[in-house]
């Protein structure tokens, strides 16, 4: 089962129930599906603006999170493997040098970094960049992807290599 559609299940059942603590705030299902909805609705506008494809050439959306261990990480997360996008995680404390390179090999529609309390939103190919502010709308669902699409890249290096 996909995770967006887990999330969901719980989310529609028991929405008040703890989804995960982190840097010690609680976010119970509710809260993680409506920060996920709100999350995929930016990626969605913001790939609108996307002049340039990924490297994944039009299979799926490519999301960079460079956001490390901040409290919106699984809200983003979710918002980036779902819906049929791919995301790709880039520690934001590797030297600026190796984070660049490799968003230079992925070329990714978009970038997801933390920004103090919020998440920054960036397209590259379209030289945009802005903060996410929570919306006065409501989020919309987190839908699955398709079953054959890749949904996440990660990288691995020795302890002298770039990733």
């Amino acid at each position: 089962m996909p995770l967006s559609e887990a999330v969901a299940i719980h989310a529609s059942e028991r929405p008040s129930s703890p989804a995960f603590r982190m840097e010690g705030r609680v976010f119970t299902f509710g809260d993680l599906a409506a920060e996920a909805g709100r999350i995929l609705s930016a990626i969605h506008r913001s790939g609108a603006q996307a002049t340039e494809e990924s490297i994944l050439s039009g299979r799926v959306r490519l999301v960079a999170l460079e956001t490390g261990n901040h409290p919106l990480f699984p809200a983003a997360f979710l918002a980036a493997t779902a819906a049929g996008h791919c995301a790709a995680l880039i520690d934001p404390h590797l030297p600026e040098i190796a984070r660049q390179r490799m968003k230079e090999r992925l070329r990714p529609e978009i970038v997801i970094r933390a920004e103090r309390d919020l998440l920054r939103i960036d397209v590259p190919s379209a030289g945009q960049s802005r903060l996410l502010q929570g919306a006065s709308d409501a989020p919309p669902a987190i839908p699955a992807g398709c079953g054959g699409d890749p949904f996440l890249v990660v990288f691995t290096s020795g302890t002298t290599g770039d990733p």
